[in-house]
């Protein structure tokens, strides 16, 4: 279930009235300080190609949720400024169309790719760009008609400045966008990641026709590496029997590969790892990280910034085996930070037998959610989360019997009711979730069927909607 929905309802409706009220306030009081004749042909340019752009750039933010408000916001502020310069005769007809060419070109990059972060960032310079020009053209008309003004000429010209300032600020704040091609599944020991990996791996694989790329590295031989390979674990389900943890040392990386809609790209990480690192993340332990890995190695920048990559491990696993037991826990700790700061969203995994053994556990969950919260404060707002309760069998039952949409968001309500009501860092989690992105509460399990060790996901397609 979606958490503040009603915020962002409310968001892009008053995006909308705010900038249309903003525009049309500011073209009624500055009438006097747009001078059409006596403007530069460059400028008009420049204004006539922003405004082709902006408008292709709200389009294409209205495909990304998460991207909407910002859209609206800009469509709502630059449609009644292109009506008012196409009146006063200011719109180079040759800018427009070039801004809208390069406007629909970064858009299919953005779908295309899912990579509405990049569209975000080109938006805010144009914006930026946009707001420099405008006040260069108010300073202009202002200076032409200098000692004509009156007194009151000056309060609009004052007003005008201070309205076209706040604007920027507003658009430069809600102007947002996700890297929805980059998902990472985290979460701390006995969580469910590997379980949660599987079911994964099944929807993918059976509904979006995906496939998946991996490297495992067990400092306990190659057996024990096979043991944790894909294709091995799902071979053990199927064959109904338990898929062993992850021992200390061993590190898997995992990326499921997936097209939204079937067209755009996106990669879902899991690390799976023992041991816990959680209250270790931190910048500087990151760092420390890189350094004592880069001098244990013996490798440059151009090697050490493949960290988080497939690309490295399998470096590492060809070319420095032989050092990797000195390194294994700042491996781990640097994979885990990079693929935070590098993922535009992130599913923050909880343990559901935590949930089950409610009084003896609760301790074990305040403590998460506190370390939750610092990891979205850490990390930044400009990402998307979703909180998933895993192993839901193990306190709720009757899983495998059909459910309908309303059913199953009653169990997700109980569930998130009670952490709310109960644990006050959960609370926290979800207050600071308001200033991000979006803030998503899911419960799934992996092995729904009482007594059956295969896969039989409950809830996973739910995730899909987030993911995907």
């Amino acid at each position: 279930m979606k958490i503040y929905v009603w915020k962002r309802k409310v968001l892009e409706i008053l995006s909308i009235v705010l900038g249309i009220m903003l525009s049309l306030f500011i073209v009624s009081i500055s009438d006097i300080f747009f001078i059409d004749a006596k403007i530069p042909i460059e400028l008009i340019f420049l204004i006539s190609f922003l405004c082709g752009t902006f408008i292709l750039n709200a389009i294409g933010m209205a495909f990304e949720e998460d991207s909407r408000v910002g859209g609206l916001l800009i469509a709502s502020i630059s449609v009644p400024l292109l009506i008012f310069f196409s009146s006063k005769g200011s719109i180079n007809m040759e800018g427009f169309a070039a801004g809208l060419v390069i406007g629909c070109l970064i858009d299919l990059y953005a779908v295309l790719r899912n990579r509405f972060d990049a569209l975000a960032s080109l938006s805010r310079i144009f914006i930026t760009a946009f707001f420099i020009i405008l006040l260069s053209y108010i300073s202009y008309g202002f200076a032409i008609r200098f000692q004509y003004l009156t007194q009151a000429d000056w309060y609009k010209f004052i007003i005008t400045i201070i309205l076209v300032i706040t604007l920027y600020i507003i658009l430069k704040r809600v102007v947002r966008g996700i890297k929805a091609s980059d998902v990472f599944v985290f979460g701390p020991r006995r969580s469910g990641k590997t379980y949660f990996l599987l079911a994964l791996y099944n929807y993918v694989v059976n509904t979006l026709r995906g496939y998946a790329e991996e490297i495992v590295i067990s400092p306990f031989g190659e057996e024990k590496e096979k043991e944790m390979e894909i294709a091995n674990m799902i071979g053990k389900t199927l064959r109904g029997e338990d898929v062993r943890g992850t021992l200390p040392g061993e590190i898997g990386l995992y990326i499921l590969k997936g097209k939204r809609r079937g067209v755009t790209p996106v990669d879902v990480t899991v690390i799976d790892y023992a041991g816990e690192l959680i209250p270790r993340i931190n910048v500087k332990n990151y760092e420390e990280a890189m350094r004592k890995i880069q001098k244990t190695l013996e490798i440059g920048t151009d090697k050490i910034g493949l960290i988080g990559s497939l690309e490295f491990l399998k470096f590492l696993k060809e070319n420095h085996i032989d050092k990797y037991d000195p390194i294994k826990d700042e491996l781990t700790l640097a994979y885990l930070y990079r693929k935070l700061k590098d993922a535009g969203k992130i599913i923050l995994l909880v343990n559901g037998e935590n949930i089950a053994n409610w009084e003896k556990d609760i301790g074990k969950l305040a403590e998460l959610f506190g370390h939750y919260q610092r990891i979205i404060s850490m990390f930044g707002v400009d990402k998307k989360y979703a909180i998933v309760v895993t192993k839901t069998d193990t306190f709720e039952g009757n899983l495998v019997e059909r459910m309908d949409e309303r059913e199953i968001e009653e169990i997700e309500r109980k569930v998130y009711n009670r952490l709310y009501n109960e644990i006050p860092t959960f609370k926290a989690l979800v207050h600071k979730g308001g200033e991000t992105a979006s803030l998503e509460f899911y419960t799934v399990s992996a092995r729904a069927i009482p007594n059956d060790k295969r896969i039989n996901e409950w809830g996973v397609d739910r995730i899909e909607r987030f993911i995907f």
